[in-house]
């Protein structure tokens, strides 16, 4: 296209021809880059207090547009830029440093202006951080104790991060804790920048009591993150013993005279290879016979007074027993009386070895002693304790357990004087056992008691348990395993109203809806939940009457008593040869009832105990003060029986009378 332009000079027009004018600067600003801000997106992972980051964005942050100049910066001090301007387009580097992040989610900004255009544009950058796994390994540990081991196995775990110690700063501080002084750890803390090997083994206590396939206490290891809001973690290392050794419970009868003796030793895992490894006060036997694996008989040819310990000699030292027989001279035969006609006494337990009837008295604050001359019954001097409330003999016959208030005591009976230990302290937590009841083993602290009325000690696991409910010390002195085989949590065991029996060579534990025989690991009976009334065991252990039921120690139901569901006064127990109940309950009779305990029914539907004799009038036996009793003078706390079954003995408000059995 060709164009005319005239330019006037002066007087004269002059024609100019422009042809195909190219406007170049304007082509070549309509095809420049603009300016851009590509992936304006980052999203990162890391690890919570670690300094680096793991990318996990869809496209890499960018740069791009033609004759630009730019600026760029942070908006967080955890985002860095190595580089900060520049004018040429391309990759924007920078780094993320998740220290000090906080578990979660955290957004910062990258802005970048750039001058030509005056245009800021902004990518937002997104961490993510976790806290770091930690862990044990292995999660649980078998100690395997047999007749052929030496020393104290050492088993051991790990304890690390997911870093495998490359963690530097961020790892964790872990302590770990033991539930024993006789399951011991090394080391006891430490942090997982170092992946640590924990030793772990068991202390001789521990291995003098474990038995066959035994659940111990686990190890907890707590973990905290550094930082004022770091991070805590736990882990549980479990702990079992599996053990192929001789464990002496109890040997019966606990107490004889001296002379000629021959004896039943019971406990657990008896075999064969055993028996020549047996002692006692470490000598050889007469003679030894393995009735089964879980009863021996002993003959100790002549013995003389004093305390007979049974051990086993194995080559880890351990006396795997805590067997003792008592020799004493045997008192003359007590007979039918009054023994005493002042205040009231809550519990009775009558020594027939020695003569002595122990009685509970909390208005005088003692335990009284009382012994036949031949012809009446005289006082001995009292133990004093204040706020007794209960007793109960331990199995080698040696101790009397009491307990009251936030107080337990034991009381060596095999001295003339009696000695008095307590076995807790001013705080209310226990204190150490005499170690004589133990058959020489050292013994760790009991436990805690867990206050009044109700408290239980624990001597865990040196083999002794004390246990007092309120009112009601049942257990003294018993061989425990570390953990029951099926009483393995205290929460099922340790409570206001589960009760424990001993008696011989079992120790039954009841509970508001069942009967166990711990000792055994077995459960024997479903208990109606009146359970909490007449309770007992005989000498021997071969039965229990709980809540109205008579059960052997199989866990057969052989008959029932009928009671009267109101709780107070009542008084039962079983005779020593385990053949009669006697119950005393005045809101059916105002006697003593006799009942046989033989099979009535089956055992699916036991029926109700046959009437053994006739029922035993109550002499007075109290409340001569005002406001007596609604059942007047013949109200009944308390009973005991000889262990030739010969006297009842009958504590009511006022008197303790000793009685001939029918």
């Amino acid at each position: 296209m060709t164009k005319s332009i005239s330019f006037v000079s002066g007087r004269r027009v002059l024609p100019w021809v422009v042809s195909s004018v190219l406007f170049a600067a304007t082509a070549s600003a309509q095809s420049s880059d603009p300016f851009v801000l590509t992936g304006n997106l980052q999203t990162f992972t890391a690890i919570r207090n670690t300094t680096s980051a793991t990318s996990t964005s869809p496209a890499p942050l960018a740069i791009g547009g033609d004759d630009i100049s730019w600026q760029a910066s942070s908006t967080v001090p955890w985002i860095t830029l190595p580089v900060t301007s520049g004018t040429e387009a391309g990759p924007l580097a920078f780094s993320v440093n998740p220290t000090g992040l906080p578990v979660g989610t955290s957004e910062g900004k990258i802005r970048v202006t750039d001058a030509n255009s005056a245009v800021t544009l902004e990518a937002t950058v997104s961490v993510t951080a976790r806290n770091l796994v930690f862990s044990v390994s292995p999660t649980a540990l078998v100690f395997d104790v047999n007749v052929t081991t030496t020393g104290s196995e050492q088993q051991s775990f790990t304890i690390s991060d997911e870093l495998n110690g490359q963690s530097g700063s961020a790892g964790y501080e872990w302590d770990v804790i033991s539930p024993s002084t006789q399951i011991v750890a090394s080391p006891v803390e430490g942090n997982t920048s170092t992946t640590t090997s924990v030793g772990v083994s068991l202390g001789s206590g521990l291995l003098n009591a474990v038995i066959g396939n035994t659940t111990l206490s686990p190890l907890r290891v707590q973990a905290q993150s550094p930082g004022p809001n770091g991070a805590s973690a736990q882990a549980v290392v479990a702990l079992s013993a599996q053990a192929r050794l001789p464990r002496a419970h109890a040997v019966f009868p606990n107490i004889v005279e001296p002379g000629p003796a021959q004896v039943t030793l019971v406990g657990k895992d008896f075999q064969d290879e055993d028996l020549a490894t047996l002692r006692v006060n470490g000598a050889p036997p007469v003679s030894v016979t393995r009735v089964s694996d879980r009863v021996m008989t002993v003959d100790l040819g002549t013995v003389a007074a004093g305390q007979h310990v049974f051990t086993f000699e194995t080559p880890l030292g351990l006396p795997r027993s805590v067997a003792e027989l008592t020799v004493t001279p045997r008192a003359p035969a007590a007979g039918p009386g009054e023994i005493v006609s002042n205040r009231a006494r809550q519990q009775l337990r009558f020594d027939s070895h020695r003569g002595v009837l122990y009685a509970t008295n909390i208005e005088a604050g003692a335990i009284q002693r009382f012994s036949y001359d031949g012809a009446n019954w005289q006082e001995l001097p009292a133990i004093a304790f204040n706020g007794v409330t209960s007793m109960d003999f331990s199995s080698n016959a040696r101790f009397v357990y009491a307990a009251g208030g936030q107080s337990l005591r034991a009381v060596d009976v095999s001295q003339p004087t009696p000695v008095v230990t307590n076995l807790t302290t001013s705080s209310g937590n226990c204190g150490s056992f005499p170690s004589a009841g133990l058959s020489g083993v050292a013994a760790p602290p009991i436990g805690t008691v867990h206050g009044y009325p109700a408290m239980t000690c624990r001597l865990n696991p040196s083999g002794v348990m004390i246990s007092a409910f309120g009112h009601d010390l049942l257990l003294g002195g018993e061989v425990l395993p570390p953990r029951d085989t099926v009483l393995n949590d205290d929460a099922n065991l340790f409570w206001n109203q589960s009760r424990v029996l001993i008696s011989g060579d079992r120790r039954y534990v009841v509970t508001p809806t069942s009967l166990w025989d711990s000792h055994a690991g077995q459960f024997l009976y479903s208990l109606a939940p009146n359970n909490r009334l007449p309770l007992s065991v005989d000498l021997h252990a071969t039965k229990v009457l709980s809540g109205g039921t008579v059960v052997d120690s199989t866990g057969t139901a052989l008959c029932t008593v009928p009671i009267d569901p109101l709780p107070f006064p009542f008084a039962a127990v079983l005779s020593a040869d385990g053949s009669r109940a006697y119950l005393y309950q005045p809101g059916i009779s105002a006697d003593i009832r006799v009942f046989s305990t033989a099979q009535s029914g089956t055992p699916s539907a036991p029926g109700v105990c046959a009437t053994a004799a006739a029922s035993i009038a109550v002499p007075s036996v109290g409340d001569t003060r005002p406001n007596p009793s609604i059942y007047g003078d013949r109200a009944v706390y308390a009973m005991t029986v000889s262990d030739d079954d010969s006297l009842l003995f009958l504590s009511g408000s006022s008197r303790i009378l000793a009685i001939d059995v029918p």
